[in-house]
């Protein structure tokens, strides 16, 4: 979430915690769902792929956003899924 007073007002209301900033978002996470804009995704993958864990699952719905350009950005050392339902299987096997 890009505003603060907004995060912070959901929070309460939902009674979960939540921040601005994705690192800290994705920090320790088994899964990460990556529901940005197309144009930011690489940017944000950029941002959060020091946080993740070989083992993190790395979902994206993020609309036209090639499954070559996640597994480039993150490396393709992570497990990802992209309105995959068969990946979700394969690592939930694992």
């Amino acid at each position: 979430m890009k505003h603060g007073e907004k995060a912070t007002a959901l929070a309460k209301e939902l009674g979960i915690s939540a921040t601005t900033e994705n690192r800290t978002a994705v920090n320790g996470a088994d899964i990460v769902l990556l529901g940005v804009k197309p144009q930011v995704v690489g940017e944000v993958l950029k941002e959060i792929a020091p946080e993740l864990s070989e083992k993190t699952l790395v979902i994206s719905v993020a609309a036209s956003v090639p499954t070559s350009y996640i597994e480039q950005r993150l490396g393709g050392k992570f497990p990802w899924c992209a309105r995959c339902p068969t990946r979700l299987r394969q690592w939930d096997a694992e």
